[in-house]
């Protein structure tokens, strides 16, 4: 075990935040109607007319490469907005509130959101935030919180919370 040393540890944070489930009212969505309408439209009408652009003959070499290029980058522009239509933040959300001092978790199950915790960041000894992985310890030096923060502004405004603390 010395090359996952905290690995117990993080069990045991999940753990706690298991028993301490709370059900909560539904959170926000990330995109309104309109606009994942939007994206799927124009999603789904570049990936149609990357493939439709090799149903007209091309006359040369020349031309076929740039079929070739604009095939790809409508392909890619196509998967992108298909792409942002995926739910942000998974089953985990983490909620920053930067006039309390404090960071929220919830996990969602089936369709319901659960507050599985709520700790202050001032009660913290130590909160990191290492790639895209919140992690508190509290003053005995267990992991308190060890959370996915997939939202790259909550990341943004993590870290600027943790500088001023």
């Amino acid at each position: 075990m010395t090359a996952l040393p905290h690995l117990t540890s993080y069990h045991e944070a999940a753990a706690a935040r298991g028993l301490t489930r709370e059900p909560v009212a539904p959170r926000e969505q990330g995109l309104s109607v309109v606009r994942r309408a939007l994206f799927a439209c124009s999603g789904t009408g570049l990936m149609a007319a990357a493939a439709g652009l090799w149903l007209v003959p091309a006359p040369d070499a020349a031309v076929m490469l740039v079929k070739l290029g604009a095939s790809i980058a409508m392909a890619g522009a196509g998967a992108m907005l298909l792409g942002l239509l995926k739910e942000d933040g998974g089953n985990w959300q983490v909620e920053l509130d930067a006039a309390k001092g404090e960071v929220r978790t919830f996990e969602k199950c089936g369709g319901q959101y659960f507050l599985t915790g709520r700790f202050n960041l001032r009660d913290m000894a130590e909160v990191t935030l290492h790639g895209a992985t919140l992690t508190a310890h509290d003053a005995e030096g267990r992991v308190a919180v060890a959370v996915p923060v997939t939202r790259r502004a909550d990341r943004k405004r993590l870290r600027a919370l943790l500088e001023l603390g």
